[in-house]
């Protein structure tokens, strides 16, 4: 997840790859990025959730594929952990 992905989408829209965007454009932006902006500062805490949600989960596969190397050598989980 990538914080101020929203934001950097809206200004790729408005500017687009050739970089020069006509005075109507420059108008027009700030009332589209202005809004996109201040959505991801309030829903980073959610965000920042996520991301610590998902890092646990790997944690515990981790863990998980660890017990399973020691417990039985002959697994599959272990043979793909050691990399046989």
């Amino acid at each position: 997840m990538e914080y101020l992905d929203m934001t950097k989408s809206a200004l790729m829209a408005i500017y687009g790859d050739d970089g020069e965007p006509s005075f109507t454009v420059i108008m027009v932006a700030p009332t589209l990025v202005a809004p996109t902006f201040f959505a991801e500062v309030l829903s980073s805490p959610v965000t920042t959730t996520q991301n610590m949600m998902v890092d646990s989960d790997i944690e515990a596969l981790r863990q998980q594929a660890h017990a399973t190397r020691w417990a039985n050598p002959q697994a599959l989980v272990a043979r793909v952990a050691d990399g046989h």
